[in-house]
């Protein structure tokens, strides 16, 4: 028997036992004991295929891949005796990052579509004022004014106990991600809708600051806890959009099996983000109204920015690594080991630049500026 004819006769047995193991990498329990069935099935007969690659091919890469597929199959295999603490750090270290890289093309619909009603809100605010008493409400839009012209713009930062803010803003916040979620049910409409609403908002509210020349302030301040903030609520968005995805396209699945499916994973998406609403409560409350210098400000969109990044694809990176340390470089064809997509990545690198001038132009080390002039394309 020839190489080729071995790997025809066996890879559909080997392909089955990866998805297996990627469908349990994720926590997704099987459907029925038959799949069970299949992967302990499919484990036996690839751990005979790779003693026999041994003896027919003892020096083939193939024998390295085999090994590195049987030993993650082996470990599955004895992780029923893994603790609740452990499923709930996989969980959160490993099945939500790989999902959400999983469905950016949904994320990146939610974010252009908030961004572009941002846009819409400030346009038309900057066209007619009271659009933004329309949008925001009276009671928002004139207490904010008042703490302009009395020199503090940002008060509504510093008002009342900060416990007490925390978990309102915490609440609020959450609430929103659950609306997001919930209402991708009316296929995918709701969810868009309560993107434009705080999209309008946003918008209108920045057109407010920028009248009285606080734009750049204004978004400094924001996105010291919004960077955070809004990340989770476009996942929160992507997350109604993948319920609405299983109403108009299931695919091979009927529209009930697709509902349960894509509903479970949209619902562990929202689920996801309540420690990430947490953490930016935190950060609304107890950072964002210090007196910090622009410099800061943009140091601390900069470390939420790159906490986003390394969160989504470490757990990737790291996997791939491990993998490559037991079976090589190589491995069997699977979506499971492909190369972490780049939207979400160039998304954040775009904005990088405008950060690095912003902390450039508030820095007086001169060692500091060339070193920023030396990685900033804006300074070519």
């Amino acid at each position: 028997m020839n190489r080729m004819d071995f790997i025809r006769q066996r890879k559909d047995t080997w392909v089955a036992l990866e998805e297996a193991i990627k469908k349990m990498d994720n926590l997704t329990p099987f459907s029925s004991g038959g799949e069970l069935a299949t992967f302990l099935k499919s484990y036996r007969k690839t751990a005979a295929d790779l003693s026999l690659c041994r003896s027919l091919f003892p020096n083939d890469p193939l024998s390295k891949e085999l090994n590195t597929l049987v030993v993650k199959a082996m470990m599955h295999v004895g992780s029923d005796r893994q603790g609740d603490l452990s499923r709930v750090t996989a969980f959160f270290t490993h099945t939500i990052p790989d999902l959400t890289v999983r469905l950016k093309s949904l994320f990146i619909i939610s974010f252009v579509v908030f961004v572009l009603f941002s846009i819409a809100g400030y346009a038309l605010t900057k066209l007619n004022p009271y659009t933004a008493n329309a949008i925001a409400g009276d009671r928002y839009v004139q207490m904010t004014i008042r703490n302009i012209e009395e020199g503090d713009p940002f008060a509504v930062y510093k008002s009342g106990s900060k416990y007490a803010m925390s978990s309102f803003i915490m609440a609020n916040n959450i609430r929103v991600a659950f609306n997001a979620f919930a209402f991708g049910i009316m296929w995918g409409i709701g969810t868009l809708f309560i993107l434009l609403v705080n999209g309008l908002m946003l918008g209108s509210i920045a057109a407010v600051f920028c009248d009285h020349n606080l734009l750049l302030d204004f978004y400094l301040t924001v996105m010291i806890h919004g960077t955070l903030e809004l990340f989770a609520i476009m996942v929160a968005g992507a997350a109604g959009l993948r319920l609405g995805q299983a109403l108009y396209r299931p695919g091979k699945l009927t529209r009930k099996e697709a509902l349960a499916r894509f509903g479970m994973e949209a619902f562990y998406l929202c689920l996801a983000m309540v420690p990430i609403f947490v953490i930016a409560a935190v950060i609304e409350s107890y950072v964002t109204p210090l007196d910090l210098s622009r410099a800061w400000k943009g140091g601390i969109q900069i470390a939420s920015l790159l906490f986003i990044a390394s969160y989504l694809y470490a757990p990737t990176l790291l996997k791939r690594w491990r993998v490559s340390g037991v079976g090589g470089k190589r491995g069997i064809s699977n979506p499971a080991f492909s190369s972490p997509p780049r939207h979400s990545t160039i998304l954040i690198l775009l904005t990088l630049p405008a950060h690095f001038c912003i902390v450039r132009q508030h820095c007086t080390t001169k060692l500091v500026r060339r070193c920023i002039d030396y990685i900033n394309p804006c300074s070519l």
